[in-house]
This record gives structure tokens, sequence and C-alpha cells, in this order.
């Protein structure tokens, strides 16, 4: 079962990036054909809540489009594209991790963590900042690796909790790496580099707000921050290495932005290709090829082994929400809106963000909700700028990532500390998820602003 899996999702990797380039109808129905028998030999393997869910959005979203709308099951079965890019941006990422690994890059930032380790607002800033310049490329591999390297340093759970959401969710409201960004994007039909000044903004007052936050809440509560008194010799000096990281990261989303608007390729489709592309490149001038490819089959045999969660849940989504797009439930919704938005654009803004947190609170992940709502809003109909209603629902997306108990980032830092979710996400981080709410708010209203 593992070799079949392993067979059906690398060719589905090759035709849907052949398709890209020479798309023929053959293609297209071969293309959905793999993505659902790479869906249902998955399930089986997937966790008992992604098996549930999973099965019962692919039930529901083949009756809506066979009994509802009237399709044929190869059009049913097309459906299952919606949301293939965005699982294929997500698997292709951590890739990119591949040259961080095989180097020292990441003996200074430890080193001085090790260095600051006494003082917990530096400590704080440090590790937010840190994961703020590594989760836009890594994704949640960067909280994996930052805490594996930070395990064994006695340091407050509590402090990481809130530093690890508070770099991480940076990441997510800019980031072209994450589906966040790249899925509403897509759907909104926004070029990323018109929407890329906006994401840092507001990622700089996450990052802002998260350590005034933490500044505040130290004064009240002292962190229990063991010593093991060990000389650190030489202090290091952590300047540097932010500017080569910013300076790297800034040329990697200038080529990105510059390569979009050259090939007209859809960012998801171009981050997706960049992923196996840059650490090839990378890994062959720094004449370590051999390792490059032990990794990408390592890397390979994880995915089969432990990528069926994504692929169970993103696949069934995208089903699900095809077949509610093309029926009539949609005009519900459509109409729905609507209304509220003629009554008040802020409440319309509270309903979105309200929704989506309330479900993925329950259990649905965003990839359920967001592309059903963002496919049933029409700017032009709402009065706002698409650029506007995209950060909105990036936003909902960010805040309902913390608060969601079945979330990749939050099982992960919960699992990692050994803390209750509740603990974690609410007591550490609600304060913050209320406070960026409030803060982007203030933001989407300037935004409307200047964009009318």
């Amino acid at each position: 079962m593992k070799n079949l899996k392993s067979n059906l999702f690398i060719l589905v990797l090759l035709i849907y990036f052949f398709n890209i380039f020479i798309s023929y109808d053959f293609n297209e129905i071969l293309l959905s054909v793999l993505a659902f028998m790479l869906l249902l030999v998955t399930i089986p393997g997937s966790k008992s809540v992604t098996q549930i869910m999973g099965i019962s959005l692919l039930v529901l979203g083949m009756a809506v489009s066979l009994l509802m709308n009237g399709a044929d099951l190869l059009e049913t079965i097309q459906g299952i594209q919606l949301n293939l890019p965005l699982l294929i941006l997500i698997l292709m990422a951590p890739l990119l991790s591949i040259p961080l690994k095989s180097g020292t890059y990441l003996d200074a930032p430890m080193a001085y963590i090790e260095q600051v380790k006494e003082k917990p607002k530096q400590l704080f800033f440090s590790i937010s900042g840190f994961l703020t310049l590594l989760a836009p490329i890594l994704n949640v591999g960067s909280v994996r690796i930052l805490d594996d390297l930070l395990r064994n340093r006695n340091l407050s759970s509590e402090l990481l909790g809130r530093s690890y959401f508070s770099g991480f969710s940076t990441a997510m409201v800019w980031s072209p790496y994450f589906g966040s960004v790249a899925l509403v994007l897509y759907y909104l039909d926004i070029p990323y580099s018109e929407y890329f000044i906006i994401g840092i903004l507001f990622a700089c007052m996450q990052l802002l707000t998260g350590n005034l936050l933490f500044a505040l809440r130290n004064r009240k509560k002292e962190f229990n921050i063991i010593s093991d008194n060990k000389d650190m010799g030489e202090k290091i000096h952590i300047l540097p290495l932010v500017i080569k990281f910013v300076f790297s990261l800034g040329i990697f989303i200038v080529s990105l932005i510059f390569l979009e608007s050259w090939t007209q390729l859809p960012m998801l489709v171009l981050v997706s290709m960049l992923a196996i592309i840059i650490p090839a490149i990378w890994m062959l001038l720094a004449g370590e090829w051999k390792i490059f490819i032990e990794q990408v089959v390592l890397y390979k045999n994880q995915i089969t082994a432990g990528s069926g969660n994504e692929i169970v849940l993103f696949l069934s989504a995208g089903l699900f929400g095809s077949a509610i797009s093309n029926s009539s439930i949609s005009n519900w919704i459509r109409d729905g809106l609507l209304q509220i938005s003629e009554a008040s654009f802020f409440f319309f803004v509270i309903f979105i963000v309200v929704t989506i947190m309330f479900f993925a609170l329950i259990g649905f992940h965003q990839i359920i909700t967001i592309p059903i709502l963002v496919m049933q809003v029409d700017p032009a109909a709402l009065g706002v700028d698409p650029i506007v209603l995209a950060f909105v629902f990036i936003m909902a997306w960010f805040m309902s990532a913390i608060i969601s108990p079945i979330n990749a980032i939050t099982i992960l830092i919960t699992n990692s500390l050994n803390k209750r979710f509740f603990t974690v996400s609410f007591r550490w981080n609600g304060l913050y998820v209320l406070s960026m709410f409030l803060v982007g708010s203030v933001f989407i209203y300037t935004l409307r602003i200047i964009y009318q």
C-alpha cells in the first residue's frame, strides 16, 4: 500500500506540472482520476478523526454533485482538483529545508539563544524573530527544527508556546508558501506582487504586538529559567546573520514576484516548482549533490508514510467545495453574505472571522470553510477592493489556526511542549488572538480607505 501511495503521488505530481505547460482534456481527466485514487488509498492510513471527516466530505460532495447538480461521475471526480495546487505546495515546501539541514547555518542563532536564555524579553524576541525569518520558507518545519534544538535547554514552556505562535503566525499573513496566502490570492485572482507589502506590514504588527504582550505579562510573572552557568565564551553578534537571512529572503521573494510577472503562472505553481529547483541548485553549487538525492529520497518516504492527513483532508475538501460551489447552496451563501455586507462591512468582517474560527474550533480545517466562502463573494458587489477582501480571509485563517485543535501547527506545538490544547491556544495565546483581531480590524478599515 505504501508503494502504491508513493507511486500515485509521484504520478499526480508529474502530470500536474506537465499539465501546466501542455494542457489536454485527457491530462485533466487522468489527473483527476489519479488524485481520486490517491485519496482512496490514503484514507485507511490516516488518523481516525481525519478518516471520518474525509469520508464524510467525500460522500456529501459526491451526493451533492450527482443528485443536486446532476453531474456525471467523471465531472464529480474532477472537483477533486480544487485544492490540489495547495496540497502540492504544502507537500513540496519542506524540501527547502535541505540546504539548512546540510550545513551549520543554525549554529549561530542557537548560540545566541543560549546567550540570552536568562533574559526573558530578549529570549522571547530571539525565538519569535528567528521563526519570523525561517517560517516563511520552511512552514511548520521551522518550529519542528527549532523545538528540537531548544528541547534540552530548560526553557519555560509558556515562553516557548507564546513565542512559537507569535513568530510563526507572522508568516501566515504574507508568505507565498503558506496556504492562507496562496489559496486566497489564487481564488480571488490577485497577483502576489500587489499583496506582498500589505502582508509584510501586518506581519511586523504581529511581531510587535506579540512581544509587547509578553513584555507586559513578564512584569507580573517571572518565568522560571534555569541557568546551567556554563561559560559561553565569546559573545555572539546576531545582527550580521539576521541581515544575511533578510537579504536572502528578499532576493527569493523578489525573484518570485519577477517570475510571476514574466511567466504569468499562478504563485501556487511557481513556489511549488522552486521548492525543488532552489535546493537542487544550492546543493549542486555546494558540491553536495549526493546528499541532496539522499534527502529527496528520504523525504519521499516520509511523505508517503506521514502525510496522509493532509492528502485526505485537502482532496476531500476540494471535491466537497467544488460540489457546493456548483449547487444552489452557493446562491444562498452568496445572498446571505451580500445582505450582511450591505448592513455593515464591519459586521461582514466579524461574521467571516467568527464563522471560520468557530468551525476551526469544532474541528473543521480552514481548507474546508474558506474556499466555500471565498468563492461566493464578489468584491465588486460588496463594494470593496479584492485586496481588502483577501486580507479579511487571510487574517481569519491565521487566527483560526491558533485555536484549531486539528491544525498542524497547533498539534505540533502542544505535543512538543507536552501541554493541553486549551492551555497553549487559549490561556497563553488567547489575548494575542484577540489583540490581533482588534489591530487587524483597524488595518482593514485603513486598507478600505486607501483602496476606495
